[in-house]
């Protein structure tokens, strides 16, 4: 037999095989590489020789933590962390107080139930508005604090004696002042006037390190406590500086109104500081220091944080009963909105993470919360989530 005869014959013998052999490579290479499981990356095309996968499982990764953690369950939805700092910050309230923390856990649970009920009205935050706001907002909507609302005269005198130096005051000077007390109970003038020699280099030591640490007073004469541009800056500094010194047990740190000594209401009984502190904070603006005032008690620097203007006239006068009439409206409103607050709160199932607020807030938190789907839920604070 002739050699091409040969292999013809042989060719013909391998032409099954090698068919099986190219299927089988194609299917290799349509699932990645000839000889590797479908789960095997193909190597590169290189010169050299590619090394062997790496076989050995890797560790999964961890999770990362949430970035705004789960407080509270409230109705099975989710109540993050924020919304409760958010409230906490609203009413002026410490990360270390347990009754304030716990107050705004139950505002901000009020707040998530609040929501969903609004938005069965189509009604919703707005762009950029934060939850806490967006309730307070929408509730004022709901019950406006409407000042034409009707207030008979029987109402009118019940809201002023039930407070008449609201009403009917003269000048409050709103007053943050570090005392050096000499005279803890009634002594001798000679026995203080020997103490406030003594004292006096204590006294002027105490006012340099206030006026470093306090920012420069205020462009502002007139204002209350309750909307004083000098409660963001300058009271922070006078207490962290009085905190910072040294103890001195005849160090005090008091915070008061007193009213100014005014003709117009000189039969009536006011809140009184020492007649020469009062001559010192007399034209002051808002923020300022006085210097070191030798008084009845020792030596004394204070800081004018407000002043409130005299308000003479009883109802007879026409401004105050106007006075009177907007607050028993605003009044009235506060109340419908922490009244709504409450019921839906008492209806809501509550679920605590106890572990997290303790982490962050303390255990005084966690004992001054209700038990978790405990029923009727205590009343809402007067401060919290009722913003006129």
């Amino acid at each position: 037999m002739s050699r091409p005869t040969r292999e013809r014959r042989s060719s013909a013998a391998a032409a099954p095989w090698r068919a099986a052999a190219a299927l089988a490579c194609l299917g290799a290479l349509v699932c990645g590489a000839c000889g590797r499981a479908p789960s095997e990356a193909a190597p590169a095309t290189t010169g050299t020789r590619s090394a062997p996968p790496n076989t050995d499982p890797k560790p999964a990764p961890s999770p990362a933590a949430p970035t705004d953690p789960t407080v509270a369950s409230v109705d099975g939805e989710p109540l993050p962390l924020s919304w409760v700092e958010a409230r906490l910050r609203q009413a002026g309230g410490s990360a270390t107080d347990g009754e304030a923390v716990a107050a705004a856990l139950l505002a901000a649970a009020a707040d998530r139930v609040c929501l969903r009920e609004f938005a069965v009205l189509k009604l919703r935050p707005e762009p950029g508005e934060r939850p806490h706001e967006a309730v307070d907002r929408l509730l004022a909507g709901t019950w406006p604090a409407d000042h034409r609302c009707k207030v008979d005269l029987a109402d009118l005198r019940v809201a002023y004696m039930g407070d008449p130096h609201r009403w009917h005051h003269p000048t409050g000077l709103v007053l943050w002042e570090a005392r050096i007390a000499c005279c803890d109970g009634d002594c001798g003038n000679a026995e203080r006037d020997r103490c406030q020699q003594a004292r006096a280099g204590d006294a002027r030591a105490l006012h340099k390190a206030l006026s470093a640490a306090v920012p420069p007073p205020l462009a502002v004469t007139l204002s209350t406590l309750a909307a004083s541009p000098a409660k963001a800056r300058h009271v922070p500094a006078f207490e962290a500086t009085l905190a910072g010194l040294p103890h001195d047990p005849s160090r005090k740190l008091l915070r008061y109104t007193a009213f100014a000594r005014e003709p117009a209401f000189a039969k009536m009984r006011f809140r009184r500081t020492d007649p020469a502190l009062e001559r010192a904070v007399a034209a002051l603006p808002l923020g300022a220091l006085t210097a070191p005032v030798r008084t009845e008690w020792g030596w004394s620097v204070a800081m004018l944080v407000g002043r409130d203007p005299a308000r003479p006239g009883g109802l007879r006068s026409p401004a105050t009963r106007e006075r009177v009439r907007v607050a028993v409206c605003t009044d009235r409103a506060t109340a419908a909105r922490v009244a709504y607050r409450t019921r839906m709160l008492r209806r809501a199932l509550l679920r605590w993470n106890t572990g997290l607020i303790q982490a962050r807030f303390g255990k005084a938190a966690v004992d001054a919360l209700p038990p978790p789907s405990q029923r009727p839920r205590p009343a809402l604070p007067q401060g919290l989530g009722s913003s006129n």
